[in-house]
C-alpha cells in the first residue's frame, strides 16, 4: 500500500483485506480508531506519503463473535447497528463471522412442513434472546 498525495493504494487479495490493509496504514498514521466503544475518523489530509508494507495474517480465516453473543447482545440490533458491525468486522480483517441470523426461522419452517402447529413450536422453541440456550439444548420449560 502507497500513500501520495493524499491518495491510498491498495493491492490486496480480497474486499476484505483490502479494507483491512488501508485501516492499518490510516490507524497508523493516527487517523482511524474502530471499536465497539465509537470509531474515531481523523481528517483524510496531509497524509504522510510513503509505502506503508504488507499487512498479512499468520491465520487461514480470521473467525468473529460466538454462540452466547446472538442471545445476549445481537437480537436487540437494527439493520443500522449491523452495517456498522459489518464495517468493524472488514477492518479488523475478520473474512469469517458466526452467522445465526435467521436460524430460528428456519426451524420454525421445517417444523411447520412436519405438521406442527404454531401452539406446538410456541410451547417449544424459545425467542430469539435465547437461541444461544435452545441450540445448546439446555432450555427446561
Amino acid at each position: 500500500m502507497t500513500i501520495a498525495r493524499d491518495r491510498l493504494r491498495v493491492t490486496a487479495s480480497s474486499p476484505v483485506a483490502a479494507i483491512r490493509g488501508a485501516a492499518a496504514a490510516l490507524t497508523t498514521q493516527g487517523r482511524l480508531s474502530v471499536a465497539w466503544e465509537g470509531n474515531r475518523v481523523g481528517p483524510m489530509t496531509r497524509l504522510t506519503p510513503g509505502d506503508s508494507g504488507w499487512v498479512s495474517s499468520p491465520f487461514a480465516y480470521r473467525a468473529y463473535l460466538n454462540t452466547c453473543t446472538y442471545g445476549y447482545t445481537t437480537p436487540w440490533w437494527n439493520w443500522a447497528r449491523w452495517e456498522r458491525e459489518i464495517d468493524a468486522m472488514a477492518v479488523h480483517g475478520v473474512d469469517m463471522p458466526l452467522a445465526m441470523e435467521g436460524q430460528d426461522y428456519v426451524w420454525r419452517k421445517l417444523w411447520r412442513e412436519q405438521g406442527l402447529s404454531e401452539a406446538q413450536l410456541a410451547a417449544h422453541l424459545s425467542g430469539s434472546a435465547f437461541l444461544p440456550w435452545q441450540r445448546m439444548g439446555n432450555i427446561e420449560g
